[in-house]
């Protein structure tokens, strides 16, 4: 059980003009906010008196807090840093929450989520709008084909504020091919090709892997001469 501070804008009770030990007397309170925090709580209250004692009420009774209304979504699993076409893991996940922040368990809304900013022009691929679970969409296989600095993700639901991921970068994934990037021109007989022929080594998205340091070699194709 968790427990709560009572705080009350008044209280009001018969005050005799001598009260006796352990003289039991009622009060009312008002104005007491319950926690934002969904949970079982008990209340119980302690106050000073003009003797200097203290007058201590048992727990009053227990209770239970439960989410409010569905108002607006929120990442609870942010998107991570990850490599070009692979699935962001952990996998992204949206909460359907009340005023307070708290998850809505009770909630199935169609969740969907977008590429907010989009710095490298990358596609979103995988099932982009989920159903909540218990308050909670699960996008499982969300991947990005383009690298990037800084993407985020939006999520978005009818009748719902909607919510903006932190942000996250894709990086190239592993090498898998050669692109000539500048293509060989035609040249005097003899003399050095210019500008340089220049070869990329290149993910299976066509980014360029900036970390990769194979030795290429090339070699005539069509040799008409």
């Amino acid at each position: 059980l968790g427990s709560m501070t009572i705080t009350a804008t008044s209280v009001s009770f018969p005050a005799p003009a001598a009260v006796a030990k352990n003289q039991r007397f009622t009060t009312v309170l008002n104005g007491i906010q319950n926690p934002a925090t969904p949970g079982s709580y008990t209340a119980s209250v302690t106050t000073g008196n003009s003797s200097g004692g203290t007058n201590t009420g048992n727990s009053l009774f227990a209770y239970t807090i439960v989410a409010g209304t569905p108002v607006k979504l929120g990442f609870t699993v942010q998107p991570s840093n990850t490599a070009s076409g692979a699935s962001i893991f952990p996998a992204v996940q949206v909460a359907v929450q009340d005023s307070n922040g708290n998850t809505v368990p009770t909630a199935t809304d169609s969740v969907t989520v977008a590429i907010g900013t989009n710095p490298g022009g990358g596609t979103l691929s995988g099932t982009t709008t989920v159903s909540a679970v218990n308050g909670i969409a699960v996008f499982n296989n969300l991947s990005i084909d383009l690298t990037g600095s800084g993407y985020t993700f939006t999520a978005a639901a009818t009748g719902l504020a909607g919510a903006a991921s932190n942000g996250f970068d894709i990086f190239a994934s592993a090498a898998n091919r050669l692109v000539f990037s500048v293509q060989p021109g035609d040249t005097t007989a003899g003399a050095s090709i210019s500008p340089a022929v220049q070869v990329e080594i290149r993910d299976a998205s066509g980014n360029l892997v900036t970390t990769a340091t194979n030795s290429i070699t090339v070699a005539l194709g069509n040799n008409p001469g």
